[in-house]
């Protein structure tokens, strides 16, 4: 289990150079029981379910006959 310090530290504060190009080990997860804990909840009795919701504002694809469309869309997963 990682402590608060460990993962907001480890980046956040600090001088970098600049990457233009994704680097996944720059990359750090933040475990939800941390905040769970704060607030009295344990990952077995969780009061809620929820969802992620994704919105598209630029979508585009091409119709059966090859013209250009556009348009949004929500996903959620």
């Amino acid at each position: 289990m990682h402590d608060n310090e460990d993962v907001y530290s480890k980046y956040l504060g600090k001088k970098s150079d600049y990457i233009d190009t994704y680097t996944p080990s720059l990359l750090e997860p933040v475990p939800r029981v941390l905040g769970r804990k704060k607030i009295g909840l344990m990952d077995d009795t969780l009061p809620f379910d929820g969802f992620d919701l994704w919105t598209a504002f630029e979508l585009s694809w091409l119709n059966q006959k090859g013209k250009p469309m556009v348009g949004m869309a929500e996903f959620k997963i």
